[in-house]
């Protein structure tokens, strides 16, 4: 198995190991060896020795229903596209990277995300590949406003 540097993903996930106020940094996870590890880059390996996970899996994966890995794919690569992630040093990371770094907090395989993106494509107009966007913006807002009710509720 390769060492290699962290990589940040900004939101906390309940339960993972390595977790800052800030943000999951996934630090040295323990992969089997038949899925993808991130690529090191012995250039910028940072002087602070790793922390070791007691854990070698994650309870944690994606509910098993069809598209729900594309999609998923989809969300990733919006945010790769947007800038969202950052090694442990605020360089860029590579995309291969934060797919092998998800699979591993998942128990998934997705060195295939490539694959199952451009066949998506090949299926679904553009519009409907950006379907996953519209659902998420509603959900949120949906929780978004149900606070806003709870809050003033209690403060009738």
């Amino acid at each position: 198995m390769k060492n290699y540097g962290p990589v940040q993903i900004g939101t906390n996930i309940e339960h993972a190991d390595g977790i800052d106020n800030r943000r999951l940094t996934i630090i040295n996870p323990v992969a089997p060896n038949d899925r993808p590890q991130p690529e090191q880059d012995n250039s910028q390996q940072s002087k602070e020795p790793f922390r070791k996970s007691n854990k070698t899996s994650s309870p944690i994966k994606l509910r098993d229903k069809k598209p729900n890995k594309l999609e998923f794919f989809r969300v990733i690569k919006a945010l790769c596209l947007d800038g969202f992630f950052e090694d442990e040093h605020g360089g860029k990371v590579n995309e291969k990277d934060v797919f092998a770094a998800f699979g591993i907090a998942l128990n998934e395989d997705f060195s295939d995300y490539t694959k199952h993106l451009s066949e998506g494509r090949n299926h679904n107009s553009i519009p409907e590949s950006a379907n996953i966007f519209d659902e998420l913006k509603e959900k949120y807002l949906a929780y978004e406003r149900k606070l806003k009710e709870d809050k003033k509720a209690r403060n009738k």
